[in-house]
């Protein structure tokens, strides 16, 4: 099965991208939509594309502080049912607690879900994306002074989650030990691999980070994984393609 989970996609053309890229479903937050946005308020929607077979359901998490940022797919499969969720952190300096709140909930609903998970996330997280997961740093970390004792985004984000899933990255990572230690010596406090720019233009190829990850539960491991920041950006996109081949322990 292929799937590719989608943050801001264009509603309006997301179906003749769907053709052209040879998928045969697409569903996203903007076609389940029974909250409106605030008014004013630009709104593009995550998503879930694949072949084969369409999903069981579909569904928003209408608690979600933005459910337009978070779609819940649950599809048939021959491991069985999996459940695949596309998700769009809010940007902290525009959103403030609500980035938390939306982090906070999902790893919630996380651990009431059962069998295989994949969720693909713009995380706008983490500050520090340490080789050492002890060392990973999210922008909005429990502990910070502004969050007055509340717990933050590490608890979804960060190198020690309350949550069962894992990133996939790292995980691919500690089964190649000699990638891991290139990334430590070319850039020993991160990020493990580039897949946006903070503040890139035409004469600074501004702060590397890496926003954009797979999740995935114990059901499932990694077979292969890359970031591909440097062809996604000629084709109009500012943020890297990851793709992960996964399989079954």
């Amino acid at each position: 099965m292929d799937l590719l989970l989608v943050q801001e996609a264009n509603p309006r053309s997301l179906d003749s991208f769907r053709t052209r890229c040879g998928f045969d479903w697409a569903v996203s937050t903007a076609d389940l939509a029974i909250v409106l946005p605030e008014e004013g308020r630009r709104v593009l929607p995550a998503a879930v594309l694949g072949r084969g077979a369409p999903p069981r359901s579909a569904k928003l998490l209408i608690d979600a502080p933005l459910p337009e940022r978070l779609v819940v797919t649950e599809l048939d499969t021959v491991i069985g049912s999996l459940t695949a969720v596309s998700y769009h952190a809010p940007p902290g300096v525009n959103w403030r607690l609500k980035k938390v709140e939306q982090a906070l909930l999902l790893s919630r609903w996380l651990g009431t879900v059962d069998g295989p998970i994949i969720v693909g996330a713009d995380m706008n997280t983490p500050d520090i994306d340490h080789p050492d997961r002890e060392s990973v740093r999210t922008h909005w970390h429990t502990g910070m002074r502004k969050l007055k004792g509340e717990p933050g985004d590490d608890l979804m984000f960060g190198g020690s989650p309350s949550h069962a899933l894992d990133d996939a990255f790292r995980l691919w990572l500690d089964e190649h030990p000699d990638d891991l230690a290139r990334i430590r010596e070319e850039r020993p406090d991160g990020p493990l691999a580039i897949s946006h720019r903070i503040g890139r233009t035409g004469t600074s190829p501004g702060v590397p980070r890496r926003y954009d990850t797979i999740w995935i539960s114990k059901h499932l491991r990694v077979a292969a994984m890359s970031y591909d920041y440097d062809s996604a950006v000629p084709s109009c996109s500012d943020h890297a393609l990851v793709h992960a081949e996964l399989k079954l322990p």
